[in-house]
């Protein structure tokens, strides 16, 4: 069925940052908020800046044993869990927060956007995609790590991030 496949693909391409290849998909029924929330990527691509890497405090956490970081949206610095479950950013819709995102509509109980400037030790990310809601405990999806090639750590409790992605060693 070529809507089962149009939705695998937009996942795949949403985890590769290609917005304009997830609007372009004929037969994936995203629903208005998400839609929307895609042609703004697409026209307004998410970005990372920053040294080439970053290594920052890794805590234990109960969500699925990866770990929380701290995570700086605006003026606001929280504990993000790392959490393989979900996509993009899951934050709380505090006014320090919203004022810091284009909301797009409700979906699923939470107001779907994206968050302009999000920070990660000194790595800088714009353009996340994010879920919005009043109760939510912070989180980060593995797909906003993945662009940046992470390297968990649990001996030493650190998360290093790169920008550019290393040829692993012999």
């Amino acid at each position: 069925d070529v809507s089962v496949i149009d939705a695998r693909l937009a996942r795949i391409y949403s985890w590769l940052g290609d917005w304009a290849a997830v609007a372009a998909l004929k037969r994936y029924a995203a629903s208005g908020p998400e839609l929307d929330r895609m042609r703004f990527l697409a026209a307004n691509a998410p970005v990372r800046s920053g040294p080439d890497s970053v290594m920052v405090a890794l805590e234990p956490n109960e969500m699925a044993g990866l770990g929380r970081i701290e995570l700086t949206i605006g003026r606001a610095t929280m504990q993000a869990d790392i959490n393989p479950n979900i996509e993009g950013l899951v934050l709380p819709s505090s006014p320090e927060v919203t004022g810091e995102a284009q909301q797009f509509g409700m979906h699923d109980s939470a107001s779907v956007a994206v968050v302009f400037g999000a920070r990660i030790g000194a790595m800088r990310l714009t353009n996340v995609p994010a879920r919005l809601s009043p109760a939510a405990r912070p989180a980060i999806g593995l797909d906003v790590l993945a662009a940046l090639t992470p390297t968990f750590d649990e001996g030493s409790h650190l998360l290093t991030l790169r920008q550019h992605a290393v040829a692993p060693s012999a």
